[in-house]
Parts: structure tokens; sequence; C-alpha cells
């Protein structure tokens, strides 16, 4: 699983946000991990989404989580040309920690791999 592994230097990038678009950015995108949670958005067209080996076609107005430490992969779907969708990726690590009576995100974020 190492070998595939994004680094991303969570000082000088505590997070991204870009629009990606299959008639510039090069699709499919390999399986990798990182310790970032990585949100996606589908603004246009269909792609099919890995997430720990299980596969999905995302279609239009879908938003998908990417937790930390999953293993996952973006591709176009079968006949479907051109696609959009936002990306953003943070580190869940920068959000604040809550009370102990309180829903906490960061915690929920980091465990959620373990709820599939």
């Amino acid at each position: 699983m190492n070998n595939l592994y994004e680094y991303i230097d969570p000082i000088a990038s505590p997070y991204e946000a870009f629009l990606s678009d299959s008639t510039h950015d090069l699709l499919p995108i390999p399986a990798h991990w990182h310790y970032y949670v990585e949100l996606l958005y589908v603004r246009k067209g269909e792609i099919e989404v890995s997430l720990d080996n299980v596969v999905s076609t995302c279609t239009k107005g879908a938003v998908i989580l990417f937790p930390p430490k999953c293993v996952h992969s973006i591709a176009l779907a079968r006949g479907s040309s051109p696609v959009q969708y936002d990306v953003i990726k943070f580190d869940p690590n920068l959000l604040p920690s809550c009370k102990t009576d309180e829903i906490d995100l960061r915690a929920m974020l980091h465990g959620i791999h373990a709820y599939r």
C-alpha cells in the first residue's frame, strides 16, 4: 500500500481546491491514498470511482467523499466525455476538536472507512 501513497505537504498546502476537466486533465487518476480528506462534486459527465476496490459510477450532481487512508481512483465512465468535477482536499487534523458531548467531525472523518 505504501507505493500508492500520495505525499501532500500539510504545512505548505493544508488544503487544495481545483476544477478537474477531462479536456485538459488526464484521466484516469491511478489508485492512491493520502492522509487528506478528498471531496468531489461532479459538474458534468460521468466518472467511475473506486474506493477500496468498490467501483461506483457517479453522474452530474454526485458528491463523493474519499476518507483519509483509503485507496481510491477516478476514471471516465464508459462513453462519457467530457467530464468536469470540483476537488477539495483538506487535512482533517486542522478541524477543531469538539467537546465530548458533540459529534467530532475530525474523528468521524478519520474513522469513516470502518463504517462501510
